[in-house]
Parts: C-alpha cells; structure tokens; sequence
C-alpha cells in the first residue's frame, strides 16, 4: 500500500511538473493544429463518404443540417456582395453570423470552394477565443492549474471540437457568453480599479449587444447571468463591509446597458407576447410569473408539436397549463437540463445522425457525469468563494431552464455547451484539489480579493 501511494504522489508529481513548463501559447498552438486537422479529416471524410451519417453528402464537410443551410445564406450573400455592393449585401434578411462567414466565404472560397475549409479561419478564432476565455475565468476563479486543467479538457471536448468546424452560430454565442461570465467574475474576485472598470464595461457591452442581435431567444441567459453577478456582488460587499465602488460602477453601467439593449424581435418572441396576452388574468399569481409561466409553456409546446428526429425527443407529451405543472415539473428539468441524454438512449437508433455520434454523446455524458462529481468537490471546497456560487447559480438555473422548454436532445445538447463549461471549470478545481491531496500538499484556493483583503 505504501508503495502504490509512493508511486501515486511521484506520478502527481511529475504530472505537476511538466503542467507548469506548460506556456499558455503552447497550449493555444497546439491546439490550432488540433483544430485544422479535425476540419481536413471531417472534409475528406465527407467527401470520400466513409460515413453516411452524420455527414451530409456533397456538402462540403458539414455534419449539421443547420451548418449546411447556414452554408446556402452565406453563399448567396457572397454572390450579392460581389455582384449588388455593400449596401445590397447588408440589407438581406440574415441572421448575423451569416454575414461574418459570408465575407470568410467571399476571400477563401476561390481556394476551398464553399467547404469548411473556406471558413476555418473564423472557426479557428472562435476555438481559440473559447479556449483563452476559459482557460482566464477559471484562473480568475480557482487559479492557473484550474484554468489550465479546464481549456485542455474543453479543447479536446469532441462533440464541441467538431461542432467548431461547422458553419453555425454556437461558437460566437459560447465566446460572447463566457466574456461576459468573465467580467462578471472579476466583480467578485477583485477589488476593483478604474483601469478594470475601463476594459470590463466595454468588453462586457461588446458581448451583449451581439448577443441581442445574434441569440436573442437565448436573451434570458445573458439577464440570469449578469443578475446572478450583481446578486453576489451586493453580498461579497454586504460580508466585506465596505463598498467597491470601480465594481459597482461596472455591474451598473452593465446591467444598465442590458436593460436598454434592443432585443432583435424573433417568431418566438411574437409567440411569447401572444401567450402573455391570452394568459387568464386570476389575479392569484403576480404579472411577471404569469408572463414568465405563459412563454415557459409556449416555448415548450413548440418544441414538442415540432417533434425531432427517432430518439432525440424527451417527454414531449408533457405540458404546462398552470404554475404548479412547472414547479412540479422542476427536478425532472433539472435532470433533463443537466444530465441527459440518459443511458437508455446511449445506444438507441438515431434517424439523423447516425449510431457512431449517439454513441460519442453517450461517452461524453457519461464523462460529464464524473465531471459533475469533481464540479461538487468543488462546490465544497471554494463554498466561501462567491466566483464558485457565481459559475453554479448560472449554470444550474440555465440548464433547469433548457430543461423545461426543449424536448429535442440534440438542440439541447448545443444550446447548454457554454453551461456545461461553467462546470467543467469547476470540475476541474475539483480534480486539482483531489491531486493536491493525493500529495499531501493542499492549501486552500486564495482568490485575488482574499489575498488583497489580508
């Protein structure tokens, strides 16, 4: 027994070692040739079509039915830029990533033709740019081997690293949410300064105004996120007794430009307002839980009515005609929100897909599933760390949230990504703590406030 403990801390040991030669450009290098590799073997894959599903013949690499149209809008806005001018090429009723890969399209697409490769210059920054957000939250939160330990297991995350080769809004949703988690964690990790407060209210505007025009029916995310932030913030001064005033300057002015953010109005935003007006007004329940409840069950009828492809639809015979459906409904969204597809579906026959990428959603589950074990080690460790609470709170309350309105796995499957990191980041402190410990060296997590507070 002693010997494997000996042998467990010289294996710690030189793990630890060689993680801190480890240089941030290193890791951001290597993970660029990770990336374009993934995309030339996705593109000769399918165009060799060594895999019927998921890949989409003849469409030049992409393996999601919305990359494909995404692909479709963004060509024709190539042949109306080169053909009507910038001021034709604006006024096309795009979403506005479209446009961003359009213009990738218009200068590599003599090269690459209209494949994933014409675009892998955009993907790759938004790869990267997820990687080094990730990698500085869970530094900011829990150190540098936290941060470390998460950007290498998000990087080599499979279902994201191909979802980052396609043709899609993901990815600049994901960057544009965790630069706001970012900002939002300096509000409770740092005493703050005006040089702080400078660069976090533009950065943290930037993110939110794409995010209004770009995801707006995600809208209610980036409101959760940024209260959540202020909630903690109020508290970390309210247990400090004393005002920072740099923090609070930030999160107002933040908060502020959320408030008067124009949300880019949607057909489900239409559908949201009709089921608030046709709510019966009982007087029993407050206007705002009302509305709430109303576009909850609204959203969540659609999504049911509009079914799924054989196996990815989730209790889709369930709906919600009053607030005791949804509060009853609660823990089965959470599980649903955070945990699934569960291991009865791992293996079950997929129509669109195909078999291989059930199964690899299964793995990662599966993996998830550990992860969130080292995410409650965590929740356990830093619980006086209020950018600990920060990462959960926002995590827990947006997967409920998918939980109760979207009965299509593999819609919910990308829609949580950018959540399932907050807990991988925690995860992540959770298996630095379990290392420390397995050598005897632990020291509790000082985050940057604790160290200036002391």
């Amino acid at each position: 027994m002693q010997s494997l403990n000996r042998m467990t801390s010289e294996l710690f040991a030189f793990a630890r070692e060689r993680a801190a030669r480890v240089r941030p450009r290193d890791l951001l290098l290597a993970a660029a040739g990770l990336h374009v590799l993934t995309t030339l073997v996705i593109l000769g894959a399918g165009r060799l079509s060594i895999l019927p599903k998921p890949f989409i013949p003849d469409s030049g690499g992409h393996i999601a039915f919305d990359s494909f149209r995404y692909q479709q809008e963004a060509k024709g806005l190539v042949g109306v830029l080169s053909n009507d001018g910038v001021a034709a090429w604006l006024n096309v009723p795009v979403q506005s990533h479209v446009y961003l890969y359009s213009l990738f399209f218009a200068i590599f697409a003599p090269l690459f033709g209209y494949s994933i490769l014409a675009v892998e210059p955009l993907n790759l920054l938004y790869y990267l740019a997820t990687m080094t957000l990730v990698y500085e939250i869970g530094k900011e939160a829990f150190g540098k081997a936290t941060g470390l330990t998460a950007a290498i297991v998000i990087g080599l995350w499979p279902s994201f690293l191909l979802h980052t080769t396609q043709v899609l809004k993901d990815p600049l949703f994901i960057v544009c949410m965790l630069a706001l988690v970012f900002v939002c964690i300096t509000w409770l990790t740092r005493i703050g300064s005006w040089k702080s407060a400078f660069w976090t209210v533009p950065v943290g505007a930037a993110s939110i105004a794409v995010l209004a025009r770009m995801k707006s029916n995600m809208w209610g995310s980036v409101v959760v996120l940024v209260l959540v932030g202020l909630m903690l913030l109020l508290a970390r001064q309210a247990l400090a007794r004393r005002v920072f005033v740099q923090n609070i300057l930030s999160a107002a002015l933040i908060i502020a430009f959320t408030l008067v953010m124009p949300v880019k109005s949607t057909e489900v935003h239409r559908r949201d307002q009709t089921a608030i007006e046709t709510t019966e007004h009982d007087g029993q329940t407050s206007f705002v839980w009302r509305s709430l409840g109303a576009r909850i069950a609204e959203r969540r009828r659609v999504f049911s009515r509009s079914g799924g492809p054989q196996g990815s639809a989730i209790d889709t015979a369930m709906f919600f005609d009053n607030t005791g459906d949804i509060v009853r409904y609660l823990p089965r969204a959470m599980l649903i929100g955070a945990f699934s597809p569960f291991p009865r579906m791992w293996l079950a026959p997929a129509s669109t897909t195909g078999r291989a990428a059930r199964i690899l959603s299964g793995a990662e589950t599966l993996l998830f599933y550990l992860v969130a074990l080292a995410a409650g080690i965590c929740a356990y460790v830093e619980r006086r760390n209020f950018a600990s609470w920060f990462l959960l709170l926002v995590a827990l309350i947006n997967m409920i949230a998918l939980g109760l309105v979207v009965t299509n796995i593999g819609t919910l499957f990308r829609l949580r990504y950018v959540f399932w990191m907050l807990i991988i980041i925690m995860g992540a402190r959770g298996a630095v703590f379990l290392a420390h410990k397995f050598r005897d060296d632990y020291e509790p997590n000082q985050t940057r406030t604790d160290r200036a507070l002391r």
